[in-house]
């Protein structure tokens, strides 16, 4: 299926495209929202400001996939794999990213405002800018992640050794625990 061809179904009312092979596909402005791509591969897809709010990824595999400023609130991400994903500028407010595997992401200046990021692998991701205001770290990695003048105000289980094992954490605004 390519691109052209899910939305035309989803223009008529389909929702469930789990297990959809749509690799390098270009879908960049799409609206689609609560569209469910679970299990999909979405490799090197281009989805570039989509509108994609309530969409479900759970176990989908979207490395080196391109989300620049996509709107995603309340995204399914759970398990998904985001290996060098860019996600710069995302709104992926209340998302569900448990379990997914960042490591290598771009989220600069992205909004996880109240994500679920428990036992997320975010391993030399790139967070400059973050909006992580009330983020759920619970067994977390963040080797290597870049957390320069991210807001981490109101985070929950983000740990000192969380915070020492970044790579940079310069300017960012600590959860009240750790001031």
């Amino acid at each position: 299926m390519d691109s052209a061809e899910l939305a035309q179904w989803y223009q008529r009312g389909r929702r469930d495209f789990s297990h959809t092979f749509l690799r390098n596909a270009d879908m960049s402005g799409v609206e689609l929202p609560d569209l469910d791509l679970s299990g999909s591969d979405l490799t090197a897809a281009s989805m570039i400001s989509a509108e994609l709010q309530g969409v479900n990824l759970a176990g989908a595999d979207l490395t080196q996939a391109v989300f620049q400023w996509a709107k995603m609130p309340g995204a399914d991400l759970r398990g998904a794999v985001m290996v060098k994903t860019s996600l710069e500028g995302a709104d992926l407010s209340d998302a569900t990213l448990a379990g997914a595997d960042l490591s290598s992401a771009d989220l600069t200046n992205a909004n996880l405002t109240g994500a679920d990021l428990r036992d997320a692998n975010l391993r030399g991701a790139d967070m400059y800018g973050a909006q992580l205001v009330g983020a759920d770290f619970t067994g977390a990695a963040l080797t290597g992640a870049d957390l320069r003048t991210a807001d981490l105000t109101g985070a929950v289980s983000f740990t000192w050794a969380m915070y020492k094992s970044v790579k940079s954490a310069a300017g960012a605004d600590l959860p009240d625990e750790m001031a």
